[in-house]
């Protein structure tokens, strides 16, 4: 008896102990279909806000918990466009083995009204990021996912470009299942594909000059194949925007290619503006008048092939030789008054700039278990540079000014990186390291050369290390990474290494289902570009020269901000404070120098002590009408700028508004968009932002949308500039482009998709694009 006792105990310490089982199960539609990416967070039954364990559907939509002890748990199941489930269970230990099945069924959300899709919102907010979903209106109105993300807060289809990009300016970046795409690669994915778009307005560590990050998540992609064409073109004068794109699957095998050109031709821009100076005791007073003709033309193509292997790895192989080309000509009159001597000379710039740019990328990836994963990127580029600048300046026939630059630019660059990734229900580790080698040479010769050749070398490495964790404490979301970047810098003139810290955290709370506050903190380093470290030397005007600064040091931007956030199916708007701090930036300043034995105004890039902004905005995006029969789009910034520099301090105010206005109806859709133009501090220069105004109306039959538009309606883009140093040099310069004046432009864009198409999931992208121009 007493032995049965023991034993008896013994069982129950055991179950005690191992009472742990692993919970199971698949979240699906009232519809019966799989619910992929939904949340399932076990919260204790006695505090509600204590957070036992998480997890996320995959592509079938099947979760697991382990280690999950026995007892009464409450259940909350959500997805967006769903009806958020909410549930009490009991978990008991099974009669054979440990595991225990549970599934789920969650409620679509949306509910039909006169044909429109009318819901709450499709929106989720996370520490980190938002998330979206769209509607079946959306989706059926859209012919390729460009369409559904530039309906996201702050982003648009450019008009100018036909590209997505930012309402505020911001540098976007964007990755389709995390591999970086561009706008072709979103044309070829079908809206019905589109699972969910995640948007970072603070890019996760390894993105960190990344300004927007969107990351387009796709549903299980099958054998297809799709492709495209679009073009726009002005009707009167050199402006067009052609792409097109194709991709092939084949079993396990993808092959794709893309091309995109954007052409301008402007014949007519009229640039007027004076230097004004004290050079060798001597008032001088430089003012001109050019005509200018310049355009551009930039090829763009990428050529892919990859083997899937899903849910185990990946490789791809990307060859990308891209082309870009540019040119000016300018001719003009330049008055020069010397205290009270008055002169008059015509001048003339020619110059064409050739960059052939291939570069071939390697990307491999390997799923293990336990939601984790491996990731190895290699990126070769090779950059050839041709730049030849004429200027000259004649006085009654006679040249007074001859300055020729060629410059040929050889640059070779490596790009490495490894990244882990793991996931733990709610919680993600990411650790990764880069490095960076560039080895760059310039041959050049000018008028400062005697019209002999130098050479200039430039060698660079950067390793950068970094370590990010996110994941759920209570009611609070977080984010904490941090990153350091050792570079080593070394050219004709100097050399030196620095160590960079790079810190972030971003804490969320949400207040309820519409609203949350987030406080974030951000940091991004800033590397001399090859040009900016350059010793050539080229003339501005007579007794003003440009040159590079082989001295220059990295520098360092912080960022700070509050935000609140609110979002229901009318609103989703954005408030914030936010402050920047740059720790010496680098900035074009003026200097007085002599150079051989003749002394001259040197504009040049320098390290200047700090820069100060702060201040707030608001983002704003608004249906009245709960869908997209119209929708408005505003940004508004103010910031307090406050620059210091050894020559002063400067203080300025910079409050841009930028907004757009949208319409869909049917088969119809018009889009106008606007601005209000306010000037910022741009290192020695208060520089005011281009002006917009384009309006766009379209009409779209299946697959086939053609575009009719006006640029710059009843204006023409404006540019204007001027120093707020004056005690070297004061410039003042307006510039417009008549070309452009109300431009009328038409366009078309068709698409087709047979059967369906896979996307690559790449979680490293990197590319070099200083290409070492002066």
């Amino acid at each position: 008896m007493k032995r049965n006792g023991l034993t008896l105990l013994f069982l129950l310490l055991s179950y005690a102990v191992y009472g742990q089982v692993v919970l199971k199960g698949m979240v699906s539609s009232d519809g019966g279909k799989p619910v992929e990416f939904a949340n399932i967070s076990l919260y204790s039954y006695t505090d509600s806000t204590k957070l036992i364990a998480g997890s996320i559907t995959d592509m079938k939509g099947c979760f697991v918990l382990n280690r999950v002890k026995t007892g009464r748990y409450n259940v909350i199941v959500s997805f967006i466009g769903y009806e958020t489930h909410r549930e009490t269970i009991t978990v008991r230990m099974p009669s054979v083995g440990n595991v225990s099945t549970r599934n789920f069924t969650l409620k679509e959300s949306a509910t039909m009204l006169d044909a429109v899709v009318v819901t709450g919102s499709r929106k989720n907010e996370y520490a980190d990021k938002s998330v979206y979903t769209f509607s079946k209106e959306q989706v059926q109105r859209a012919r390729f996912s460009n369409d559904l993300v530039a309906s996201l807060k702050n982003l648009t289809i450019e008009p100018l470009s036909n590209k997505i990009s930012s309402i505020d300016g911001s540098k976007i970046k964007i990755l389709i299942n995390g591999i970086s795409a561009n706008d072709n690669d979103l044309k070829m994915i079908q809206p019905d594909k589109v699972l969910k778009v995640e948007y970072y307005d603070i890019a996760p560590a390894k993105y960190a000059s990344v300004g927007i990050l969107i990351n387009v998540i796709t549903k299980q992609l099958e054998t297809g194949i799709s492709g495209g064409l679009d073009a726009s073109h002005a009707m009167r004068t050199g402006f067009g925007n052609d792409n097109l794109y194709f991709k092939h699957i084949h079993g396990k095998h993808l092959i794709s290619v893309d091309y995109a050109l954007n052409y301008r031709n402007y014949t007519d821009r009229k640039v007027m503006g004076g230097y004004y100076y004290e050079l060798n005791n001597t008032s001088v007073a430089n003012t001109y008048r050019d005509d200018s003709h310049f355009g551009y033309a930039d090829h763009f193509i990428n050529l892919k092939y990859a083997y899937l292997q899903p849910d185990d790895w990946t490789f791809q192989l990307t060859f990308s030789p891209n082309l870009q080309d540019k040119w000016e000509h300018v001719n003009g009159r330049t008055d020069y008054s010397y205290d009270m001597v008055q002169i008059s000379r015509d001048s003339k710039t020619e110059e064409s700039i050739c960059s052939f740019g291939p570069s071939l990328d390697l990307y491999l990836s390997k799923v293990l278990d336990n939601g984790r994963e491996l990731a190895l990127n290699m990126v070769g580029t090779r950059y050839d540079l041709s730049q030849d600048r004429t200027k000259t300046e004649t006085e009654d026939s006679a040249l007074v000014l001859d300055d020729n630059l060629v410059l040929d630019n050889d640059k070779q660059s490596l790009i490495s990186e490894f990244s882990y990734l793991k996931h733990t229900g709610m919680n993600t580790l990411s650790l990764g390291y880069r490095y960076v080698w560039d080895y760059s040479t310039s041959v050049s010769k000018n008028y400062f050369s005697e019209d002999d050749y130098t050479e200039y070398y430039s060698k660079n490495q950067s390793h950068y290390l970094y370590a990010e964790y996110s994941g759920v404490w209570g009611k609070m979301q977080y984010r904490f990474g941090v990153g350091g970047t050792y570079l080593r810098l070394k050219n004709n003139e100097s050399s030196y290494s620095k160590f960079m810290l790079n810190p972030q955290a971003i804490l969320s709370y949400k207040l309820s289902q519409s609203q949350s506050i987030r406080l974030s903190f951000s940091s991004e380093t800033q590397i001399p570009s090859i040009s900016q470290l350059s010793n050539n030397v080229e003339f501005v005007a007579a007794n003003i020269v440009r040159s590079g600064n082989p001295y220059l040091k990295s520098g360092m931007q912080y960022s700070a901000a509050l935000r609140y956030s609110l979002n229901n199916a009318c609103l989703d708007v954005s408030l914030a404070a936010v402050g920047i701090y740059d720790d010496s930036p680098i900035i074009m300043s003026d200097s007085r120098e002599t150079i051989g034995n003749t002394a001259y105004i040197v504009r040049s890039p320098r390290n200047a002590k700090s820069f100060w902004q702060y201040g707030g905005f608001c983002s704003m995006v608004f249906k009245p009408f709960k869908s997209d029969l119209l929708a408005i789009k505003l940004y508004a910034l103010y910031l307090s700028q406050n620059i210091h520099k050894d020559e002063g301090n400067y203080t300025h105010a910079y409050a841009p508004l930028q907004y757009t206005i949208s319409g869909r109806y049917k088969n119809w859709g018009v889009d106008y968009y606007g601005n209000i133009v306010s000037a910022q501090i741009q290192g020695i220069n208060l520089r005011e932002d281009e002006n917009k105004s384009s309006l766009m109306l379209f009409y779209q039959k299946n697959k086939l949308r053609v575009t009719v538009g006006c640029h710059w309606l009843f204006t023409k883009s404006k540019y204007s500039s001027h120093t707020w140093a004056t005690d070297v040099l004061d410039h003042q310069e307006r510039s417009f482009i008549n070309d452009n004046r109300s431009m009328f432009v038409l366009g078309f864009s068709w698409n087709f998709n047979k059967g369906k198409s896979k996307s690559v999931q790449k979680r490293l992208d990197n590319r070099d694009t200083d290409n070492g121009e002066f």
